[in-house]
């Protein structure tokens, strides 16, 4: 298949007016912004990636009104990708894995994420691995830093260190596409 992008970002959860509805309009730009930045990133690395296909906006399985913001297969490697906008400081989670910055709770700091990537790697194919990331864009003047304990089950990382972080877990399997790896996706 010659495409590399199957969908549109932003359409799985219901319109605008239902999310802004559920959650406050504010949060819901900072969500749809975050969505989108992390779009460009992914479009932008993945046309320099042989084999990349991108699937935007994948449903969460098992649940109605949920979604995964990204997925990039390459080779028998499947990354999905969660963007966020978050106010700059330093991150960190509990044991319960909500994330406080400056180790405080955060705004939205329960992170449903590393659910929506483990249902979705039961549905893989055998042999595909599948990794979370969720990427963090400045909400705020100054850094974004991470201390996330070892064992967390998603890989946190700040949008300037996409490309490293994301991309050298895929590296190793540009060139190939894993056939019923993308049709399960392609499929949902």
């Amino acid at each position: 298949m010659s495409c590399r992008s199957h969908d549109r970002p932003g359409f799985r959860t219901g319109s605008a007016d239902e999310l802004v509805a559920r959650f406050d309009e504010r949060r819901v730009a900072d969500g749809m912004l975050g969505e989108r930045l992390t779009a460009v990133m992914m479009d932008q690395f993945s046309a320099r990636l042989p084999g990349a296909k991108t699937f935007p906006a994948l449903p969460w399985p098992g649940v109605v009104n949920g979604d995964v913001d990204h997925a990039l297969l390459v080779g028998d490697r499947v990354a999905f990708l969660d963007g966020k906008l978050r106010r700059a400081g330093h991150y960190t989670a509990d044991a319960h894995g909500h994330l406080l910055r400056d180790g405080r709770p955060s705004s939205g700091g329960t992170l449903h994420f590393p659910a929506a990537v483990q249902a979705w790697r039961n549905r893989l194919p055998a042999g595909v691995e599948a990794g979370g990331f969720l990427v963090v864009h400045p909400a705020t003047p100054g850094r974004v830093t991470f201390d996330i304990p070892a064992g967390y089950p998603i890989v946190i990382c700040a949008a300037e260190e996409f490309a490293q972080v994301v991309g050298g877990w895929l590296a190793g399997e540009a060139g190939r596409v894993n056939r019923p790896a993308f049709e399960r996706l392609l499929g949902r």
